[in-house]
């Protein structure tokens, strides 16, 4: 890739540029010089100005810099082009190192939030094309999560308290879990059914895009039945949860926490696809167990269980938050659940990686939807 970041009175393009003025071209085959202006970022340059190309097919020079032995590659003005092959540079500084400006490379943050918040936009267009099926799926998933809230009411009508947890405490524990998954699964569809798009080979469409890879598979779906689960989320928080300031911050962070530990754990195992072929019955098998293990009190675990809960498998971290983070404050425990969100997180992205390089095209011809 080249990028040329272009001076006063200069412009780029043109493999061969004729014009006149007081510069001549002397022994550069298929190279001709021009008044103030030069032609830049081909591979037969032009030299102008006071300076004059002596012996050196294809080198340009202009101005009071000099391009030396280096081919295909041209310097204007004050500065010098030095060792970057096919990089052009104009004006007073240097092109170091890299394909991309400066200013690309500061106005990249900004590009990539407009894509997701596009892709966010068009998702939810989509949704609400077919109102009716939008609502009956959203509304289903909402009704099957009060239902089972109810049968846990009729378990603790019977048996106030499990080891410390109450009903109020399970109300929260499903409208954290709920709506965690639910705010993942909306925003980032994809990262449950990235083993299947590895497998059928539709991973092509992005590889294809000019856009960030991960990010463009995970942002490009949103599901519908999980706009009943945030729904159902912010219901039982209203229900039984503390609608203090603190209590509503302590809530929203809580639902970041679980969306982060689900969607990052679930998104590693569906990176085996990469790694052992088709992998998603394995990933499949590994998101149900995880997110079921959340809907349960974490104390009714004990001894090897519980511990592989909170490191191997940190379901625990989740079904956890009612009592470590909404009604007991403990620091040790937010500490902990957030590293364990930050490293979920790093070893995805970096599985991720890994695996692109061993990916194999699927040869398909494919239209993302």
């Amino acid at each position: 890739m080249s990028t040329a970041d272009n001076g006063d009175g200069c412009h780029g393009g043109p493999v061969r540029t004729a014009s006149t003025g007081a510069g001549s071209a002397e022994g550069s085959p298929e190279t001709v010089s021009t008044g103030a202006g030069t032609a830049e970022g081909s591979p037969e340059m032009a030299s102008t100005g006071t300076g004059t190309a002596e012996g050196l097919p294809r080198t340009a020079s202009t101005g009071a810099g000099t391009a030396e032995g280096l081919p295909r590659t041209a310097s204007t003005g004050a500065g010098s082009a030095e060792g970057l092959p096919r990089t052009a540079n104009t004006g007073a500084g240097p092109a170091e190192g890299s394909p991309e400006t400066a200013d690309s490379r500061r106005g990249r943050p900004a590009g990539v939030l407009r894509f997701v918040l596009t892709c966010w936009k068009i998702n939810l267009a989509g949704a609400m094309e077919f109102r009716l099926s939008f609502f009956l799926t959203a509304g289903m998933m909402f009704i099957n999560n009060f239902m089972w809230l109810f049968f846990w009411s009729l378990f603790f009508h019977r048996f106030p308290a499990v080891n410390g947890w109450e009903l109020s405490d399970i109300m929260m524990l499903w409208a954290v879990t709920a709506g965690g998954f639910g705010w993942a699964n909306v925003l980032f569809g994809n990262f449950n059914r990235l083993a299947t798009i590895i497998a059928t080979g539709q991973l092509d469409v992005y590889l294809a895009q000019p856009k960030p890879v991960l990010l463009n598979v995970l942002a490009s779906r949103m599901s519908l039945t999980a706009i009943g689960d945030l729904l159902f989320g912010f219901a039982v928080y209203g229900i039984a949860g503390d609608h203090s300031l603190r209590g509503a911050l302590l809530f929203g962070f809580g639902l970041l926490l679980a969306g982060a530990i689900i969607m990052f754990f679930t998104l590693a195992a569906n990176t085996l696809a990469f790694f052992i072929g088709n992998a998603e019955g394995l990933a499949y098998q590994l998101f149900n167990g995880f997110l079921a293990i959340t809907t349960y009190p974490t104390d009714i675990f004990k001894g090897a269980v519980r511990i592989v809960l909170f490191t191997l498998v940190p379901a625990g971290l989740v079904s956890y938050v009612p009592i470590g983070l909404l009604r007991d404050m403990r620091p040790g425990f937010v500490a902990g659940a957030t590293a364990a969100a930050i490293v979920l997180m790093a070893l995805a992205i970096v599985l991720f990686r890994s695996g692109l390089r061993r990916y194999g095209s699927g040869n398909q011809l494919a239209l993302r939807q």
